[in-house]
C-alpha cells in the first residue's frame, strides 16, 4: 500500500511537471507568432494552439482527481458486490470523472494534428496537389475523431453502465478495452499520414540531400507523437484493471506532442531581427527583394528558370544562402495588372519553416528583413498575365 502511494505521488508530480513545461513550449509558439506576424496575422493553427491548451488543462485536472478517488475500473463481479451501498455515490463519481478523461483525451491528440494540418495548410497554400492531400487528410483525421468519441461514448450501453458499481456493468463498461483498440489504432495512423503529407514538398525541393535531411527531424518530428500513443496502448494493455498506467502514458504522450507541435515555429525568437520588430513592423526592406548577393537559386515547383509563362501560372524558385532551410510557397492569383494582385497573399523569408512574408492592402509583397538575414531560403515567384492588353507586362513578385 505504502509502495503504491508512493507511486501515485511519483506520477501526480510528473504530471503536472509534464502539464507545465507543455504550456511554455505552447506558450512560446504563439509567442513566436505574435512577434513575427502579430495577432492580426494569426492562423487556424494558432487558435488551436490555444485550444490544445484550455482542452490540456481540464484533462490534467481529471486525471489527477481519477487518480484520487475511486471508480469502477478494475472491479469484478466479486469485488462489485462487496463496494458498501454507501460508498456507490463515490464510486459513480470517480467513475464519471474517468468517462470524461477519456473524451478529452481524444479531443487533446486530435487538436494537436487539427493545429499539424492547419500549419501544412498554409504552408502548401497555392499548391493544388499539396492542397488536395492536407484536405484529404484532414477529412480523415475528422472522421477518425468522430470515430472515436463515439467508441467511448457508445461502447457501453446505457452511458450510465460506464460509472456504475453494482449490479456490475461488465468488464467492457469498466475496463474499455476496444477504446484501446480503436483509439489506439486511428491515433498513430492519422499520425502518421500527418507526416507524410511534407514528403512531396521535399522532394520537389532542388536542395542537395544533405540538406533535405537537415530538414526531416522538423517535418518527421510528429513520428515520435505516434510513437508515444503506441507505447500508450501497448502498457494500458498490460494492466487494464489500473487507470495509472494510462495517465501515466497519456501524460508524456501529451508533454511530445505539444513540443513537437510547437519547435518548428520557434526559430523567429533566435533571430536578431525579431526582437528589433523588423518582421511585423514596416521595416525598410526594398520591396520585393527575395535575395541577397552571394545566394544560390534552386528551383522549386513548376519551371526551373526566371520568367513567366503566361497565362495563371507562375516560375518558383527557391534562394538558398548559408545553413537556414526552410520550406515555403504561396502562390498569387492575378487580377488584370490595373488592379494588382490579390490581396492575402503572403510569401515568406525564413523564420521557422512557414510562411511569414507580408503583403500590403496595395498588394505589394514585402520581405521585411531580407536584408538583415542572409542565411536563408527564399521564395520568389514570377508571373505574366495575357488577360487584356497590358498582359505583355510582367508581373514580378
Amino acid at each position: 500500500m505504502a509502495d503504491q502511494q508512493t507511486t501515485l505521488e511519483v506520477y501526480l508530480r510528473e504530471l503536472w511537471a509534464e502539464y507545465a513545461l507543455g504550456n511554455v513550449f505552447l506558450l512560446l509558439r504563439l509567442f513566436s507568432r505574435y512577434k513575427t506576424v502579430g495577432f492580426q496575422g494569426f492562423g487556424l493553427d494558432d487558435y488551436f494552439t490555444g485550444l490544445v491548451m484550455a482542452v490540456w488543462a481540464v484533462y490534467t485536472g481529471c486525471a489527477s482527481s481519477a487518480l484520487t478517488m475511486p471508480s469502477n475500473v478494475g472491479l469484478t463481479p466479486e469485488t462489485a458486490a462487496a463496494v458498501p451501498s454507501d460508498q456507490y455515490a463515490t464510486y459513480e463519481h470517480g467513475g464519471r470523472v474517468v468517462f470524461v478523461s477519456w473524451i478529452f483525451y481524444v479531443t487533446y491528440v486530435w487538436c494537436i494534428k487539427a493545429t499539424a494540418l492547419s500549419f501544412f495548410a498554409r504552408l502548401c497554400a497555392g499548391l493544388p496537389g499539396e492542397m488536395a492531400a492536407v484536405r484529404g487528410v484532414a477529412l480523415f483525421t475528422a472522421a477518425g475523431y468522430l470515430a472515436s468519441i463515439l467508441t467511448q461514448v457508445l461502447g457501453c450501453l446505457p452511458v450510465h453502465h460506464s460509472w456504475q458499481v453494482f449490479p456490475f456493468p461488465g468488464e467492457q463498461c469498466t475496463t474499455r478495452k476496444l477504446n484501446y483498440y480503436i483509439i489506439g489504432t486511428l491515433n498513430p495512423f492519422t499520425d502518421l499520414l500527418c507526416c507524410m503529407l511534407p514528403v512531396p514538398i521535399l522532394i520537389k525541393l532542388q536542395l542537395p540531400t544533405r540538406r533535405k535531411l537537415m530538414l526531416c527531424p522538423l517535418f518527421f518530428s510528429g513520428l515520435f507523437v505516434a510513437v508515444a500513443s503506441i507505447l500508450r496502448s501497448y502498457y494500458s494493455l498490460q494492466s487494464l484493471d489500473q487507470i495509472l498506467q494510462s495517465a501515466f502514458w497519456s501524460s508524456r504522450e501529451f508533454f511530445v506532442a505539444a513540443a513537437t507541435v510547437s519547435i518548428p515555429c520557434l526559430r523567429p525568437l533566435f533571430i536578431r531581427s525579431t526582437w528589433r520588430g523588423g518582421l511585423r513592423s514596416g521595416g525598410n526592406s526594398n520591396s520585393g527583394k527575395a535575395m541577397s548577393s552571394g545566394d544560390t537559386p534552386y528551383s522549386y515547383g513548376r519551371g526551373t528558370g526566371r520568367g513567366g509563362n503566361g497565362g495563371n501560372g507562375g516560375q518558383r524558385s527557391v534562394q538558398v544562402s548559408g545553413g537556414d532551410y526552410e520550406m515555403h510557397s504561396r502562390h498569387h492569383h492575378t487580377r488584370r495588372p490595373s488592379q494588382g494582385l490579390m490581396q492575402g497573399t503572403r510569401l515568406s523569408p525564413i523564420e521557422s519553416d512557414e510562411d511569414l512574408m507580408i503583403v500590403r492592402k496595395d498588394g505589394v509583397t514585402r520581405s521585411e528583413h531580407s536584408d538583415e538575414i542572409p542565411r536563408a531560403i527564399h521564395v520568389t515567384t514570377e508571373y505574366s498575365v495575357s488577360r487584356d492588353i497590358e498582359a505583355a507586362q510582367e508581373l514580378k513578385v
